[in-house]
């Protein structure tokens, strides 16, 4: 398995949306707000982390958005340290292990590695209550920002992620 962090370009917003709708579908979320998580006018200015099999075939996609313009605006009011921080968003996995690999942990190793080396310290994003259970169940270092809140027709809260303490987090556990 790879990852690469790639540039919105159309063949990859093709590859992409078209991954976010399968993943989507087998979620078993609600239909009403599929369009909207799918795909959106900010996604031809975003950075795509894309982990793809062996034979080319995508397993996960994040979408990484570092600029003045973010979807957790739309739908949540706080003050974003936009100027030393990434959104992290539109999470799509389709298989836990692949190709020996932890699928969510490489890729998101790759995503933070990328807003490091932008210069960025913070990532936001919207958790659902699910994957917030498994992120604490696991230790990951969050700090929770709102009550839960239902952006995509779905309970989830708004956390920041400090990129420094991901990494450690990823480097500490790479080995097991």
């Amino acid at each position: 398995m790879r990852v690469d962090v790639l540039p919105g370009s159309r063949e990859v917003l093709d590859a992409v949306v078209a991954f976010r709708s399968a993943v989507y579908l087998r979620s078993r979320r609600n239909p009403e707000n599929e369009d909207e998580w799918i795909r959106d006018d900010l996604d031809e200015a975003a950075t795509h982390a894309i982990a793809r099999r062996d034979d080319g075939e995508i397993v996960a996609v994040a979408r990484i958005l570092i600029g003045e313009r973010w979807s957790l605006d739309r739908h949540y009011a706080f003050d974003y340290d936009k100027g030393e921080g990434v959104e992290f968003g539109r999470l799509g996995v389709l298989q836990r292990r692949c190709d020996g690999r932890r699928v969510l942990f490489d890729l998101m190793r790759a995503a933070c590695e990328y807003s490091r080396s932008a210069g960025r310290i913070y990532a936001y994003g919207f958790v659902v209550r699910r994957f917030r259970r498994q992120l604490e169940r696991q230790n990951i270092p969050l700090t929770v920002l709102s009550p839960p809140i239902f952006p995509y027709g779905e309970e989830a809260v708004l956390v920041r992620f400090s990129l420094g303490d991901l990494l450690r987090y990823y480097d500490e556990r790479a080995a097991t």
